[in-house]
């Protein structure tokens, strides 16, 4: 299944239809401005969605001046995951990457991936006012979206139920203490690390690429962390395909 074009760019035309994304798709659940980065998108093909993570990638190990973020990152399951589906994890990393307004505003088109790392953006801020200024772009985005809010908000109560737990990685709520620790520390350590964990911590729902983001900013931070979480997702589908862990990839 193409996330790019069974879920995201399918909501997109049934919005520009004139539908309620939320209730025609049934299977789209991020924030409705998401529609507005999806537009510019919308012509691209399924077959070269699947190259946008690469893209996003190779960007930022440009970016930060990190080449071995395309190997470490780029053959993390997450990553070929995101690619394979031709989801917009990408979009996440990007944000949690280069934090500011738009980074806050692209951490909360997948909340269950980098929501949290917000946190970190506004303890870097040096004061209130600071906070508010880097907000403000996200706040506009929701007032615009106000039409469709409700619609995706019921979607984030029921999309638990749609996948049965049958492609669920959360450990909801068992996991709830480790993400408000992670809360915390994100924002004593003005790190985003700990925001992304504690997006996942919080979740009852989020699939393996998801962690997209979280295995960047490790990779980013040390190499030798982001190897650690690279095994680590390998090891996790050795546990699942030998049917340890009765997930479905």
């Amino acid at each position: 299944m193409n996330d790019w074009s069974n879920t995201y760019i399918a909501a997109l035309f049934a919005f520009l239809a004139g539908h309620d994304p939320y209730s025609y798709v049934k299977i789209f659940g991020s924030p409705p401005y998401t529609l507005l980065f999806l537009l510019p998108l919308g012509w691209i093909p399924p077959q070269w969605a699947i190259a946008l993570p690469a893209i996003a990638l190779f960007y930022l190990a440009y970016r930060f001046r990190s080449p071995w973020l395309i190997l470490i990152v780029g053959s993390s399951f997450p990553f070929i995951a995101s690619s394979a589906y031709a989801n917009i994890d990408w979009m996440i990393m990007i944000g949690v990457a280069i934090g500011g307004r738009l980074g806050i505003v692209l951490d909360t088109l997948k909340p269950q991936a980098g929501l949290f790392a917000i946190v970190a953006e506004l303890a870097k801020a040096e004061d209130f006012k600071q906070r508010v200024r880097l907000l403000i772009p996200l706040a506009i985005l929701l007032a615009i979206s106000t039409p469709l809010l409700i619609s995706w908000l019921n979607y984030l109560f029921i999309v638990g139920h749609m996948n049965d737990g049958i492609r669920n990685f959360s450990l909801f709520p068992y996991s709830i203490p480790i993400g408000l620790v992670a809360i915390v520390l994100a924002w004593r350590q003005k790190e985003p690390i700990w925001g992304c964990v504690a997006s996942l911590a919080l979740s009852p729902y989020f699939y393996i690429n998801s962690a997209l983001p979280l295995i960047f900013l490790l990779a980013k931070k040390d190499w030798r962390l982001g190897v650690a979480a690279n095994l680590f997702t390998w090891a996790i589908v050795f546990l699942i395909v030998r049917g340890y862990i009765p997930i479905k990839l």
